[in-house]
C-alpha cells in the first residue's frame, strides 16, 4: 500500500488538524496510508525551520523503509514547503501542494497584521520561520523532480503565478 506523509500547516490548531484528518480519511478509503504528524516544530516554543525540516526527514524516513518507494509527500500552507522540501532531499513519489504560501505579503506587513490581531509569540516566531523556509526554497525549486499536484483556493494569484514561473505546464505522458 502506497504512503503519504501529510504535514499540517502554521495554523496547527485543533480545527486545522480535524480539516487534514477528513482528507486523510477519505485518502485512506481509497487505499493510501496517511500520516499526520503533529509537529512539534510549531507548538509553543517555536524552533528554526532547518529543525522543522530534519523532523519531516525523520517521518519520511521510517515510511520509506516500510513502504519503499511509494511514498507521496503532501502538506497544507507551510506544510507544502515542508513537502517541497523534502521534495529536494529525498526522492517522494510525488508531492501533493495544497495551497503552497510561497509568498508573504511581506514580513512587516504580516507580522503587523499578526500583532494587531493579538498573536502571541509563538505565531510570530513561527512566521518568521517560514518566511526564512519560503527564502530557502524558492532558488531551489526547479530541482524539485517529483512529480507533483498543487490545489490552491482564490486569492492565491501571487503564489500560482510565481509556481508558473518555476514549473510550465508539461503535457501529460502517455
Amino acid at each position: 500500500m502506497p504512503a503519504l506523509l501529510l504535514f499540517h500547516g502554521l495554523d496547527a490548531t485543533p480545527l486545522a488538524q480535524l480539516e487534514l484528518q477528513a482528507l486523510a480519511q477519505a485518502l485512506h478509503r481509497d487505499g493510501l496510508e496517511v500520516v499526520l504528524p503533529r509537529l512539534p516544530a510549531r507548538d509553543a516554543r517555536v524552533l528554526p525551520f532547518e529543525q522543522w525540516l530534519d523532523q519531516a526527514r525523520d517521518h519520511y524516513d521510517a515510511l520509506a523503509r516500510q513502504h519503499g518507494d511509494a511514498v507521496l509527500v503532501g502538506g497544507l500552507g507551510s506544510g507544502a514547503l515542508q513537502a517541497m522540501a523534502l521534495g529536494l532531499q529525498r526522492r517522494p513519489a510525488g508531492l501533493l501542494l495544497l495551497s503552497p504560501c510561497l509568498h508573504l505579503l511581506d514580513l512587516r506587513t504580516a507580522l503587523g497584521r499578526c500583532l494587531r490581531q493579538g498573536a502571541e509569540a509563538a505565531p510570530l516566531a513561527a512566521l518568521f520561520q517560514t518566511w526564512r523556509l519560503q527564502h530557502y526554497l524558492r532558488p531551489h525549486l526547479q530541482d524539485v523532480r517529483a512529480p507533483m499536484l498543487r490545489l490552491d483556493g482564490a486569492g492565491a494569484g501571487r503564489t500560482l503565478d510565481f509556481l508558473r514561473e518555476q514549473f510550465p505546464p508539461q503535457p501529460l505522458a502517455a
